[in-house]
């Protein structure tokens, strides 16, 4: 009877060591795929901010006005060539001197 009971503790000890072992290596599964994953966010990460950076670039002030001027040759930056000055008139609420912007070819420096 002696070694029926040897051999049982023997059988529930060796079912606990394989179920533990079993939990470790999961836990070591699950912490490699923890790993691959982050690197795939910290990469998806990086590539959103390109992506982002590209974009704003894309909307700037900058290139936009760069394409209007490739596209058109009739768009031209206001220079002082561009820019009339007119006094006010007396008896009006307006400042004395106000500046006007006109486009291309409308008016010329006094």
């Amino acid at each position: 009877m002696r070694a029926w009971g040897l051999l049982r503790v023997a059988f529930f000890v060796t079912i606990a060591v394989i179920f533990y072992i079993h939990i470790q290596m999961n836990t070591y599964a699950l912490a490699y795929k923890g790993k691959l994953n982050q690197h795939r966010i910290e990469a998806l990460s990086e590539e959103n901010s390109l992506v982002e950076n590209e974009i704003l670039r894309i909307q700037s002030s900058d290139n936009i006005g760069r394409k209007l001027l490739a596209k058109d040759k009739n768009y031209q930056f206001a220079g002082r060539g561009h820019v009339m000055e007119a006094e006010e008139r007396p008896g009006t609420f307006i400042s004395p001197l106000m500046t006007l912007a006109f486009s291309p070819g409308a008016g010329q420096a006094r």
